[in-house]
């Protein structure tokens, strides 16, 4: 996603790896990612989006507001995803 996102993010919906990619034990619709992103590059016009947390989280969009159970505590699906799924290195610059 680094070159460029909205290929990337298009690519995973059209082949319908967004499931595959970011994993969970929800089965939110995926197709939010994809509108997120569009949006995204169409304000790229007005500001810069060349940071990856943007796009990022534009990927994970259908995960917004969904929480799960974790160790008996409530956290964000996103945190979950990020985590398990994506292996994030938390010590990377990011901009």
């Amino acid at each position: 996603m680094k070159n460029r996102p909205l290929r990337a993010i298009s690519l995973i919906d059209s082949l319908g790896l967004h499931d595959s990619i970011f994993t969970s034990e929800f089965d939110p619709p995926r197709q939010d990612s994809i509108k997120c992103a569009e949006i995204l590059s169409h304000l790229s016009d007005s500001f810069d989006t060349k940071d990856e947390l943007l796009w990022l989280a534009a990927a994970l969009s259908p995960f917004r507001g969904l929480t799960c159970q974790v160790k008996k505590k409530e956290v964000p699906a996103v945190s979950v995803v990020l985590s398990d799924g994506l292996k994030v290195d938390r010590n990377t610059d990011h901009g």
